[in-house]
């Protein structure tokens, strides 16, 4: 599996054009002298360019098989979305069920039940048809609720459409949660519903934990868990919660 790589994070907006151009020439450059995504130890996706690294995912094959048909722009996220499956089968060793909270297309979402292979019951919230315009990608319409449905059909899953304050109905108990509502006051009233029922040893992954665009949702989630467990922030910008 050869990693693949592009300045796809939000936060490149905020350069000029020129500014863009230039990292991304500086980037190209430096990923041809380290040989970068060629099969060796050095790697550039996920914004992170790193070297001298086993980078075991990447000759993983049951996360090979897993990513069979991933388009270019997940492609370019995956050590994120190893991180999404590493964490899955851990909470997984544990009683409860999958939560996805902020499924967008449920691409990710199949990879990881694909990487897992659970019968457990797994829920996919989103807006789905009209989010909020900082949460919008370009699939989000009328049809995007019925196109998860059907992608995810071969699992046990729910797929739960409109706004997650409004349709929250959680499972009993939690084993795995992803929450990547990109919205603070959403990720804020969601939370500690979803940590009320975890297991003990289930497994939260924040998608926007370390990116400073999301810096609030990240606060956010400090102030709930004063005294509780504490978020690990990650190179990839998620942040990994272990529930004790």
């Amino acid at each position: 599996m050869i990693p693949f790589a592009a300045m796809l994070h939000k936060d490149y907006k905020d350069y000029s054009p020129e500014k863009r151009l230039e990292v991304q020439k500086a980037l190209q450059q430096l990923m041809s002298l380290l040989g970068a995504n060629n099969g060796n130890d050095c790697t550039l996706h996920d914004d992170l360019l790193v070297w001298f690294r086993n980078l075991f995912f990447t000759t993983d094959p049951r996360f090979d098989a897993a990513c069979n048909g991933l388009n270019f722009a997940l492609r370019a996220r995956l050590w994120r979305l190893y991180t999404l499956c590493w964490a899955a089968e851990q909470g997984l060793r544990h009683e409860g069920a999958v939560v996805d909270i902020g499924t967008y297309d449920g691409k990710a979402l199949e990879v990881v039940l694909r990487y897992v292979n659970t019968d457990r019951f797994v829920q996919a919230y989103d807006f789905y048809d009209a989010p909020p315009e900082e949460s919008r990608k370009s699939e989000h319409g009328p049809n995007l609720a019925q196109s998860v449905r059907n992608r995810l059909t071969k699992w046990n899953v729910e797929v739960i459409a409109g706004d997650i304050r409004q349709t929250l109905r959680l499972p009993e108990q939690i084993a795995f949660c992803q929450i990547d509502l990109n919205d603070a006051e959403a990720e804020g009233c969601v939370f500690p519903a979803v940590y009320e029922r975890l297991t003990s040893g289930a497994v939260v992954i924040f998608d926007d934990y370390g990116f400073r665009r999301y810096r609030e949702s990240a606060l956010t989630h400090q102030r709930f868990l004063q005294g509780k467990e504490q978020v690990l922030e990650l190179p990839t910008g998620q942040g990994l919660l272990i529930k004790t």
